[in-house]
């Protein structure tokens, strides 16, 4: 039985042994050697994972060398690739050096270098199809009351970005941001067969390009059916350019303006005869400028606001605006109890609408 033990003991120490032998080795100039693996290479900080003190981030002027145990992927200015073993040299810059037989020379400068291990996975990211790599929540809430009065709502609330390309480390060039609201409602007394009906549904789309640090063009699309205040379609295309106020991995803020095209199909909510020049089909041109906040308040609380303000360019002193603001409480890692509210807003309705269709709405959440 102890020779048993004794053996075990030998198993277990052999296959530590084994492992320190393909960790990676990290030495620092002021004596410190730590070993782990390293994860990834930007500019000149090296993201290590030591198997004692945890991930680390450190420049390369306080290293003094880098034994790797695996292939290393470096990104090259111009878009390629190369295979190598990535190391630190005596100037104390990054180098890339080819595996044998490769004749070509020692690669020094790249945007960032990966382990192989790693890359395999972050270059699906960089190729992803439209529907992959997509990030958000979906908040979705339904009531029902029977009694003198019978009714019923559903709401259904949608937000996600898709940033490319993914990759820690190389700047997002490409930014798609959706959005999906909808409201379902229906009311009548029991002693009525009159049905008081309020649906909304809005959705639209957004596409980013960034360039430099903080600034973005971008192109959007939205269609909304507001029933309170009379729109059957509301199609709005646009462009122009915003900002990244604040990028943090717990605080985001960014504003932007632009000019927008709409064309508007209304329905008169009442049979009276509409005023004179009223019509039905309005096409409009719009200023656009809004503002986008997102925050982790607490650790059991996110807040998301956005607000887009529309002023009428074609007739002078209208406008319209939208809002939402959404907080959420994290149950789990997928679900969530969220508060929303939005509001849409338009300062000249068809008579008998109303112009301002608000709506506070609770339900679970799932994040993705």
């Amino acid at each position: 039985m102890l020779k048993c033990k004794y053996i075990i003991l030998l198993i277990v120490l052999f296959v530590g042994w084994a492992a320190s032998l393909q960790a990676d080795v990290l030495r620092l100039k002021n004596g410190d050697v730590i070993n782990g693996t390293w994860e990834r290479v930007v500019g000149n900080s090296l993201v290590f994972k030591g198997k004692v003190v945890g991930i680390l981030t450190v420049n390369i002027a306080e290293i003094k060398s880098l034994e790797t145990t695996e292939t290393a992927v470096a990104l090259l200015p111009n878009g390629s690739t190369a295979l190598g073993t990535l190391g630190v040299t005596p100037q104390g810059n990054w180098q890339m050096v080819p595996i044998p037989p490769a004749t070509t020379r020692p690669v020094e400068h790249f945007i960032a270098a990966y382990p192989e291990r790693n890359f395999s996975r972050l270059k699906r990211t960089m190729h992803a199809k439209p529907w992959q790599e997509w990030k958000g929540t979906t908040n979705l809430g339904y009531s029902l009351i029977n009694g003198d009065t019978q009714s019923r709502s559903f709401t259904a609330n949608a937000n996600a970005t898709r940033v490319q390309p993914n990759v820690p480390g190389l700047p997002v060039r490409w930014r798609t941001n959706f959005f999906l609201t909808a409201l379902y409602s229906h009311a009548r007394a029991t002693n009525s067969t009159t049905e008081i009906t309020s649906n909304t549904f809005s959705s639209g789309l957004r596409q980013d390009r960034l360039f430099g640090r903080n600034n973005f063009v971008f192109a959007m699309a939205q269609y909304d059916y507001i029933q309170p205040q009379g729109i059957k379609l509301r199609q709005t295309y646009g462009g122009g350019f915003g900002r990244d106020l604040i990028q943090r991995p717990k605080l985001a803020f960014s504003v932007l303006g632009g000019v927008t095209y709409v064309r508007t199909n209304m329905e008169s909510a009442t049979a009276a005869a509409l005023p004179a020049g009223t019509s039905l089909l309005q096409n409009n041109a719009e200023a656009l400028a809004g503002e986008k906040l997102s925050a982790t308040l607490t650790k059991w609380l996110n807040l998301v606001h956005d607000i887009n303000f529309y002023p009428n360019l074609t007739e002078a002193g209208e406008y319209r605006f939208d809002t939402s603001t959404a907080l959420a409480v994290p149950l789990t890692k997928r679900l969530s109890f969220s508060i929303s509210f939005v509001d849409f807003y338009l300062s000249n309705p068809l008579p008998g609408s109303r112009k301002n269709n608000a709506t506070v709405s609770t339900g679970l959440g799932i994040n993705f």
